[in-house]
C-alpha cells in the first residue's frame, strides 16, 4: 500500500520531533545545560524544553524542591 505525499510528509515530521524530543532527554540526563539543550533543540523557551522531559517521564533535579512550587513568598513581610 503506498502513502500519499502528505502521509510520507507527516511521517519524516514526526520522525524528526522524535529526534529532537529524545536528544533533549538524552541531554538532560547527561547533564548538559538548559542554554545547551535549548540551542541544540531549537526551541526558544524553557518551558517547551520541560514540557518534552515531562512527556518523556524524565524526573526533573530541582533541588530540595519536589512538585509544584506554589506561590512565591511576599517581600519584606507584606
Amino acid at each position: 500500500h503506498l502513502l500519499s505525499r502528505r502521509q510520507r510528509q507527516m511521517c519524516i515530521r514526526d520522525r524528526d520531533k522524535a529526534d529532537r524530543e529524545n536528544t533533549i532527554v538524552d541531554m538532560y540526563v547527561n547533564g548538559h545545560s538548559f542554554e545547551d539543550i535549548m540551542a541544540v533543540s531549537g526551541y526558544n523557551s524553557r518551558s517547551s524544553v520541560f514540557s518534552v522531559l515531562n512527556r518523556h517521564g524524565v524526573k526533573l533535579n530541582r533541588g530540595k524542591f519536589k512538585g509544584p512550587l506554589g506561590k512565591r513568598k511576599p517581600k519584606d513581610g507584606q
